[in-house]
């Protein structure tokens, strides 16, 4: 697991709270894929002069408290998965042209790229909810340098 003290401190540089609350589904998850047993979250981060909405999920049987710093390394994770991926979303419909007729299943893949799209889609919103630097400097406890993030 990655170290949490780097996340501990950047939320306390940066003054970031977090007030949590449990809701009926995730939207960043397509319509008919929630997963069963799995509790969903509103996280809304706050800092001076800044505020966002974020989503997460999981396991409704964990009992740990979540953190802002929680927060921050799942939303950090997001990021980096995202820029994994980048160039891949320009494939994506040739990607599912090409099996079309296989057994793949195309509906877990449609499901994939919708989610990965709103998780990207939140991941803008932290860049801008931090600031360049600030991403930038969250990014890079995953390793990656170059936090600029492709359109998707």
């Amino acid at each position: 697991m990655q170290n949490m003290t780097a996340f501990n401190d950047m939320a306390k540089r940066y003054n970031i709270s977090l007030e949590l609350k449990r809701i009926q589904s995730n939207p960043i998850f397509p319509e008919d894929s929630h997963p069963e047993g799995v509790a969903h979250y509103r996280c809304r981060l706050s800092m001076p002069g800044k505020e966002i909405d974020v989503y997460l999920s999981g396991d409704t049987g964990s009992e740990g408290v979540t953190t802002a710093s929680d927060v921050l390394y799942v939303l950090a994770m997001d990021a980096s998965g995202c820029k994994m991926l980048e160039e891949y979303t320009d494939i994506r419909d040739e990607w599912r042209d090409s099996i079309a007729g296989t057994d793949g299943n195309l509906d877990a893949l449609q499901a994939f790229w919708e989610e990965y799209t709103g998780r990207c889609m939140q991941t803008e919103q932290l860049r801008a909810f931090l600031g360049d630097d600030g991403y930038d400097e969250l990014l890079r406890n995953f390793g990656i340098e170059d936090a600029e993030m492709a359109s998707v």
